[in-house]
C-alpha cells in the first residue's frame, strides 16, 4: 500500500532552487534530500486535473497524444482518406456507425459462435479460436529466438485468461475488487447472451447458475501455473526449448499436429518443431487436466468449457455489436482502468484500427502529411551525433577495462537506427476488401489476416527492419535482440 509522502521539517526559508533557474513547478514543502519525487512533481500533480474519462496523464506525452489524435481524426474523415487508402475509411466508418450496429443486431456474433462450436474436435475448435485471435486454453505466437535472433520460432504460452497475472488466480484473491469485477463482467455477458442469443447459446448456459465462477475455476487451473511478472523478468524462465515432442508427451489428450494444421502452422519447419515454452512445464500438466475435465466431448464439465469459449469470444467482440453489449464493454473497461466516464467512440475505434494491419496504413498517411524527408534526415543526424559523443565517452572512461570498452564499442558500432518510419512499408493488400456496413466481418477478416501474416514469418529470416510500433506513435524503443533503436515520427517533435 502506498504511504503518504513525508513533508520536510526543514524550517529554512532559503529557496532550495535559485530563482534564475525558473523551475516554477517544484514543491518546496518537500525536502529533495528526503523525497525528490514529490519535490519535483507534487505541485504539478496537485495542479493538473485528471479528466473523469482518463486514468493517467503525462504532460509532455499527453500534449502530443492530443495533437496527434486531432491530426489522425482529420486523416480518417472519408473525404480525406478515401482517395489514398480506402480501407481506412471503410473500417473506421463501420466502427463509428453505431446505428448500423444496432440495426444489424446480434446475428453476426451468433453466426461466429455457431461456426466456432461446429468446428469439430477440441483441436479444431481451439485452432478456430486462435486463428481469429480469441483466447482459449493457451496461446501460440511467433517470436525471435533469444539464442539466434536471426530466426523466428514458434512459442507457447498462457492464453484464454481474463485476468492479468498469476496472483489474481490464487485462492486468496477471489474476493479482490479486480476479480469481482471480472466475475460481474462474465455474469453480465452470460445474461445478455441468454436474453438475446439463439437456442444453441441458451442451451449452453441453461442450468449453469454460477457460470462466472465456473469459468474462473477453469481459468484458475491454468492461471496459477504461469510465471509471475517478477519471474518473467528472468530470461531463463522465458526460454524452454521443449519442442513439439516434449509438449506432446505432457498433454496426451491433445493432438498438437492436428491443431497446428488447423491453425495454419507448417509443422515440418524446424522453427516449429523446436517449439519454445514461455511458462513452467507444470502449466502443461494443468492444461492436460483441463482437457480431461472440461474440453473433451465426454468431459464432465464440457458445457462449462463451451461457455468459457463463448464468453471469451463475446467479451472480445462486445464493442462491435449491439448497444447492450457495447455498454457492458464500456462499463467493465471503466472499472478496470479507474475511469468514471466513458471514452468517446472515436478513441476506441482509433485504438482498434491501430491494433490492426491498417495501423501501418494510417501511419503511412500520417507520415505523408506530417513528416518530411528533411525532418527524417535531421533526426538521423542528431542520433548519429549522440552516438559519436557516446563513443568518445567510451574511449575516455577511465573506469572501463579494455575488454569492456572493446565490447561496448563493438555494440555501439553495430547498432542500427530506424528513424521516423520503415524503409519498406508493410503491405495490407492481402486483406479482404473491407465494408463500411459490416463491422464484425471487418474485425474477423483483420484478425485472420494478422494470424496468417504471423505464421508466414516461420521458416524465414527475421525481418530486422520490421517495426513493432506505429510510426505515428508518441513513443520509442530499443530492441536488444537485434541491437536496434526505433524513433517513430510521432515523437520527433517538440518538446522531444
Amino acid at each position: 500500500t502506498p504511504t503518504t509522502p513525508s513533508r520536510s521539517t526543514d524550517a529554512s526559508t532559503t529557496p532550495l532552487i535559485p530563482e534564475k533557474v525558473g523551475l516554477f513547478g517544484v514543491d518546496e514543502s518537500f525536502n529533495p534530500c528526503n523525497d525528490f519525487y514529490n519535490y519535483a512533481c507534487n505541485k504539478w500533480a496537485v495542479d493538473t486535473p485528471l479528466a473523469h474519462n482518463e486514468s493517467y496523464i503525462s504532460y509532455s506525452f499527453h500534449t502530443l497524444f492530443l495533437k496527434n489524435e486531432r491530426e489522425l481524426s482529420k486523416l480518417l474523415s472519408p473525404d480525406r482518406s478515401t482517395g489514398y487508402f480506402p480501407q481506412l475509411s471503410e473500417f473506421f466508418s463501420s466502427c463509428m456507425d453505431e446505428g448500423t450496429l444496432d440495426t444489424v443486431g446480434l446475428q453476426p456474433l451468433l453466426t461466429a459462435v455457431d461456426e466456432m462450436l461446429s468446428a469439430g474436435s477440441v483441436e479444431s475448435t481451439v485452432a478456430w479460436m486462435h486463428r481469429h485471435q480469441f483466447g482459449a486454453l493457451f496461446s501460440t505466437y511467433v517470436t525471435q529466438s533469444p539464442v539466434n535472433s536471426s530466426l523466428p520460432v514458434l512459442s507457447l504460452g498462457t492464453g484464454g485468461l481474463g485476468l492479468p497475472s498469476k496472483s489474481y488466480y490464487e485462492a486468496d484473491a477471489r474476493n479482490s475488487s479486480r476479480v469481482v469485477a471480472y466475475l460481474n463482467h462474465l455474469d453480465s455477458l452470460a445474461k445478455l447472451l441468454v436474453t438475446h442469443g439463439n437456442a444453441q447459446v441458451r442451451s449452453i448456459f441453461a442450468g449453469l447458475d454460477n457460470v462466472a465462477n465456473d469459468v474462473l475455476d477453469l481459468e484458475s487451473r491454468l492461471g496459477v501455473e504461469q510465471w509471475s511478472p517478477e519471474e518473467s523478468r528472468d530470461p531463463q524462465h522465458m526460454y524452454d526449448a521443449i519442442g513439439f515432442a516434449g509438449v506432446d508427451a505432457r498433454t496426451t489428450s491433445f493432438d498438437w499436429s492436428a491443431y497446428a494444421s488447423a491453425v495454419g502452422i507448417d509443422t515440418s519447419l524446424p522453427s516449429v518443431q523446436q517449439l519454445v515454452l514461455h511458462e513452467p512445464r507444470t502449466m502443461l500438466d494443468a492444461l492436460q487436466s483441463v482437457l480431461v475435465d472440461y474440453a473433451e466431448p465426454t468431459a464432465p464439465h464440457n458445457r462449462i468449457f463451451k461457455a468459457y469459449l463463448v464468453l471469451h469470444m463475446t467479451s472480445a467482440l462486445a464493442p462491435f455489436v449491439t448497444a447492450p453489449f457495447r455498454d457492458e464493454y464500456l462499463r467493465y473497461s471503466n472499472v478496470v482502468h479507474g475511469r468514471t466516464e466513458d471514452l468517446s467512440r472515436f478513441y476506441y475505434c482509433l485504438g482498434w484500427l491501430e491494433n490492426s494491419p491498417l495501423g501501418m496504413v494510417l501511419s503511412q498517411l500520417y507520415v505523408l502529411r506530417h513528416f518530411s524527408h528533411d525532418q527524417r534526415a535531421a533526426a538521423e543526424d542528431l542520433v548519429e551525433r549522440v552516438q559519436a559523443a557516446f563513443g568518445k565517452r567510451l574511449d575516455n572512461s577511465a573506469w572501463l577495462d579494455e575488454q569492456s570498452r572493446a565490447g561496448a564499442r563493438e555494440k555501439l558500432t553495430k547498432m542500427t537506427n530506424h528513424i521516423g518510419f520503415p524503409d519498406v512499408w508493410p503491405s495490407a493488400e492481402g486483406l479482404a476488401l473491407l465494408r463500411s456496413d459490416s463491422l464484425l466481418a471487418n474485425v474477423m477478416a483483420v484478425r485472420v489476416f494478422q494470424t496468417t501474416e504471423a505464421h508466414a514469418e516461420l521458416g524465414k529470416p527475421v525481418d530486422q527492419g520490421k517495426w513493432y510500433m506505429l510510426p505515428h506513435e508518441v513513443n520509442a524503443y530499443y530492441d536488444p535482440l537485434i541491437n536496434s533503436i526505433f524513433f517513430p515520427a510521432g515523437i520527433l517533435q517538440a518538446p522531444f
